[in-house]
């Protein structure tokens, strides 16, 4: 029984079993003055790893040193991977511990069973000596190596890069096995990470339905900010940027409502009620999306868990259900603001044009022209770049005025030459 500073000893103990894993709610939707959607959340799929699924090395070795009793640096002399990887054509099973206690034995044989996808590589073989029982430690070589021909495979169904893939999952895997924290490792070892985005449908139901000949991939799905008509109301509109690039993020994380995405603190749970931000979360930049940026942003949802320390398994022990933004109806006329948008881009000029409710003071249209598709000029640096250019086609024309340059010291001069400030003689360096 624990005395002394039991109810500190007790709260660390919490916090290891207990973890919450925090997610967000989708953007409110904008619409026009006729309900046309002008700009929305679409569910977008992407291919993801869970690395112990992916690479049963990783879950296996820790486990057969716990197990077993051995440390890491006596196992892994058995374990020598390029000898077992030339090994695999020869002889598929090979033994990898040549006794282990029967204790040992019976928990290696139940989690070899119950979890197959981490630890089905493992098989425990069971014969008589002297009249007991011996049992040593087996594993499926093509199993337990799978890890490069899964990738593979995946890769070359996606028409993505083997070598990319494979560093990106090796990066994962050093970044995770820096963790000095044992609880929170596991955990991180439980989250899936991004293998390739933006999945068609068909590509995602071929890793749904054929799951066991891709192991250790899964579809996670996500949410993408779309405009279904393209550069329609842009500078109206606005984009999108990640938080962690603008000017707030360093006040909302003195204020801690910066929180990291996946699995997170037992007191960020409490959180959830001022709504916080992931670090890479998406806010307004510019436009509407900017100005609305409260009412538009959905809510986080969190889940608290608690997590068995002899298996794998979680229980959900509480859930605060994620909520939508609010949806906004501007005044804007999709129709009115299209045909505005055409009258420029036909004779290839650069100008703007407000129409308005005389009535109301309304705005139906605010046009600018060039403008820019929303859904794709910040595809890459490059391509963000050229709009940086001429003809600016990211200032708003209706409301900001283009720099005129040298030929506005015409009339400043005038202006100065009336108000007698200057005189024809006068000179400026």
């Amino acid at each position: 029984m624990q005395i002394v500073q039991c109810d500190y000893y007790e709260e660390i103990v919490e916090r290891k079993r207990r973890r919450v894993q925090i997610y967000s709610g989708p953007r409110g939707t904008i619409y026009d003055c006729d309900g046309e959607v002008l700009a929305t959340d679409m569910q977008v799929f992407d291919a993801s790893f869970i690395l112990p699924k992916l690479d049963p090395l990783v879950a296996v070795v820790p486990l057969v040193c716990r197990t077993a009793g051995l440390s890491r640096e006596k196992f892994e002399e058995h374990l020598d991977l390029a000898k077992l990887r030339a090994a695999i054509e020869e002889q598929s099973v090979q033994t990898l511990l040549p006794e282990i206690a029967p204790r040992a034995a019976k928990r290696l044989r139940y989690l070899a069973g119950k979890y197959p996808e981490k630890y089905g590589a493992l098989i425990v073989h069971e014969r008589e000596v002297d009249g007991r029982a011996v049992f040593s430690l087996r594993a499926d070589l093509a199993e337990l190596c799978r890890k490069e021909e899964t990738l593979r495979l995946a890769t070359a169904f996606l028409g993505a890069s083997y070598d990319e893939a494979l560093k990106e999952v090796n990066r994962v895997e050093e970044k995770i096995s820096k963790i000095a924290n044992s609880y929170q490792r596991r955990y991180e070892l439980d989250m899936p990470y991004t293998l390739a985005k933006k999945l068609s449908r068909d590509q995602a139901e071929e890793f749904e339905v054929r799951y066991r000949r891709y192991p250790g991939i899964v579809v996670t799905t996500r949410t993408q900010r779309v405009h279904p008509h393209g550069d329609l109301a842009c500078h109206v509109l606005g984009y999108l940027r990640a938080l962690s690039s603008t000017a707030q993020y360093e006040d909302l994380k003195k204020q801690g409502r910066i929180i990291r995405r996946g699995f997170s603190e037992l007191r960020d749970f409490e959180k959830i009620e001022a709504n916080p931000f992931f670090h890479d979360d998406s806010v307004g930049a510019s436009g509407i999306e900017r100005i609305y940026q409260k009412e538009l942003q959905g809510r986080k949802g969190a889940r608290l868990l608690e997590r068995d320390t002899r298996t794998p398994e979680q229980t959900v022990l509480s859930e605060i259900l994620p909520g939508p933004g609010l949806d906004l109806h501007l005044t804007l006329s999709a129709r009115v603001q299209r045909a505005a948008q055409d009258a420029f881009s036909e004779e290839g000029l650069a100008g703007a044009a407000v129409v308005m409710d005389v009535k109301t003071g309304a705005v139906i249209a605010l046009a600018s022209a060039p403008g820019y598709d929303l859904d794709t000029f910040r595809r890459d640096q490059s391509t963000f770049n050229k709009h940086l250019q001429e003809p600016y086609p990211l200032v708003n024309r209706a409301l900001s005025a283009v720099a005129p340059g040298s030929g506005f010291k015409l009339v400043t001069a005038l202006a100065a030459l009336e108000e007698g400030a200057i005189t024809p003689q006068t000179h400026f360096y």
